[in-house]
């Protein structure tokens, strides 16, 4: 509580910054990887930052009573560990980055409405730059030169990180913004997940690399579905056998008029 509230964040996209570099194999020691961090730590400002600066101004005239603070969420660094793991393990490209680290505090309980409302904002301040940062890598791929290159891998990295965010940002599960899209209306969540898949792979898989040979042997692939299939089996589990379930309270008496 002591700490300036700009300090968390500044330091959470710095580290996020970093360990989503090392999506690429020869990220290290040369001016290439300076450049890479360059653009990463733009995309990730631009996404975060400047989309919480979004998402308060429309909220100032649609819910002018809510006053929401942005915080980094240090949980997120474990899905940008584990996009960034399993994306050199299997040799995908382009690397999966997850951008979304940046959260709003409230101070208050919203009703699910509300909240819902605030993650349509911001999910969709992250569709915008995702598409303006395709359309961006799309006219500069090819150019030579320092800055022209350097924009492109801005303009990359705002696609991979944002769009590409998307699909796991959208499932389903509490503290994720789908859990909250889920409650509030099914039938609008499994539109905007579809939707987010179709961009997904229009946008991302069509660019040359991802079309290369994958050199991870199919060992690997099952091993890693496999792993992933003991893990969903066993958070079930828990779920169904292991946590308790909540006592539900009786309901108060209903006074009625005699």
């Amino acid at each position: 509580p002591s700490l300036p509230r700009w300090l968390p964040i500044t330091f959470g996209i710095a580290l996020a910054t970093v360990m989503s570099a090392f999506v690429d194999p020869g990220f290290g020691l040369n001016l290439g990887s300076v450049r890479m961090l360059a653009s990463m730590g733009i995309a990730f400002a631009l996404e975060s930052v400047v989309g919480w600066i979004v998402i308060r101004t429309v909220l100032a005239k649609t819910d002018p009573d809510l006053k929401p603070t942005p915080e980094f969420r240090f949980g997120s660094l474990l899905i940008v560990l584990i996009a960034v793991i399993l994306s050199r393990i299997v040799g995908f490209e382009p690397g999966m980055v997850f951008g979304l680290v940046v959260g709003l505090t409230f101070g208050v309980s919203l009703a699910l409405s509300r909240d819902a409302r605030v993650k349509l904002v911001g999910l969709g301040w992250a569709f915008a730059i995702g598409i303006i940062g395709w359309v961006g890598y799309s006219l500069l791929a090819g150019a030579s030169g320092w800055l022209p290159i350097f924009a492109a891998e801005t303009f990359s990295a705002l696609a991979v990180s944002s769009l590409a965010a998307l699909p796991v940002a959208l499932l389903p599960l509490a503290g994720l913004d789908g859990g909250v899209l889920f409650r509030w209306n099914r039938w609008v969540w499994a539109g905007i997940y579809a939707a987010a898949m179709l961009v997904f792979f229009f946008v991302l898989m069509p660019m040359p690399f991802s079309w290369g040979e994958i050199g991870a042997p199919l060992a690997t692939w099952v091993g890693l579905y496999l792993a992933y299939a003991v893990f969903a089996v066993a958070v079930w589990a828990w779920f169904r056998f292991v946590k308790p379930k909540t006592t539900a309270t009786p309901e108060a008496p209903v006074a009625t008029a005699t």
